[in-house]
């Protein structure tokens, strides 16, 4: 049941279908941030948004709108300190109140992302029922996927998760941060509804880019509360490049020392033949056999030793 706000009259309302994105053809384009890119005081800055939001108030149309997003991430972003998240809720809700579509979807996704990471899952679901048709701008369209798909992700229903943001990183078209967060909540759902071979696959490259750590660390950081793609995480491996080390060239053997080898295998040979006609004795036993064994083995380090062709 739903009460009118112009009469007061309760009635029913159907449930409202589940959004598709494959409904919408994606944008080609990414619409330009109007928010200073150099330092600025946060002071400076809010007068611009209070200026800003007066003017997308008062209607003035789309460019109002586009600059008010702008402005209101960049504050966001900027905000620090204890009150960090009672600030950051209060400029996403007063932007969201007069801001045109399809701005308006992306304000809600960051609402439901500050809900999310306060723990209040049912006020994250909330901001995002109030998005009725997917944004055409890549921006905001890209937004509100994400914080679908991390809902998605907080309530265990990864075959919802897969269907906003597809099964492959080619599925879901973002760049650096917004890539990362998709990679990481991709695998993590093809990890629960697949096989863990396809979540390693599709996590693999943003382990290329990034490095495992970086990885690790920002996965804790997306879902604060709940542990994403640990299986895929800690499965993959980076190939690292295979060094191929110059072979050495094969030893060259000493022509000199076999040479001197040679000459003394000759040598003690001729010494063993005088021997034996002298009859000269070592220990009992004739000297001639004691230069024989000396001069066969000097024969055979003379064999080892050769050079030999190839």
């Amino acid at each position: 049941m739903a009460t009118c706000d112009a009469c007061g009259d309760e009635c029913e309302v159907p449930p409202r279908p589940p959004l598709r994105r494959d409904e919408l053809p994606a944008p080609e384009t990414i619409v330009a941030d109007v928010a200073p890119d150099e330092p600025v005081p946060v002071d400076g800055v809010m007068e611009a948004w209070q200026s800003t939001r007066a003017r997308a108030e008062r209607g003035e149309g789309e460019d109002a709108s586009r600059r008010l997003a702008a402005l209101t991430r960049h504050l966001q972003a900027e905000q620090t300190g204890p009150d960090r998240d009672g600030v950051c809720r209060a400029l996403l809700e007063s932007a969201l109140e007069v801001i045109d579509p399809p701005h308006d979807a992306e304000m809600a996704a960051l609402l439901s992302r500050e809900a999310l990471e306060a723990g209040d899952l049912a006020a994250a679901e909330d901001w995002l029922r109030r998005v009725e048709t997917w944004p055409e701008d890549r921006r905001a369209h890209v937004a509100f996927a994400l914080a679908m798909a991390r809902v998605a992700t907080a309530r265990g229903r990864s075959a919802r998760v897969l269907e906003v943001l597809g099964t492959a990183a080619a599925d879901f078209e973002a760049e650096g941060e917004e890539q990362l967060v998709a990679d990481l909540l991709r695998a993590h759902a093809l990890e629960e509804t697949a096989t863990l071979d396809d979540a390693r696959l599709a996590l693999a490259p943003a382990i290329a880019r990034h490095g495992a750590e970086v990885l690790a660390l920002r996965a804790r950081e997306i879902m604060p509360r709940q542990v994403l793609c640990p299986k895929s995480r800690e499965g993959v491996t980076v190939r690292k490049p295979t060094v191929v080390r110059p072979s050495r060239a094969p030893r060259q053997r000493n022509h000199t020392d076999a040479k001197w080898l040679l000459w003394g295998t000759m040598v003690i040979g001729l010494l063993a033949i005088l021997a034996s006609t002298q009859n000269l004795t070592v220990a009992g036993r004739p000297f001639e056999q004691l230069l024989l064994v000396l001069c066969l083995a000097t024969g055979v380090a003379w064999v080892i030793a050769r050079p030999r062709r190839r």
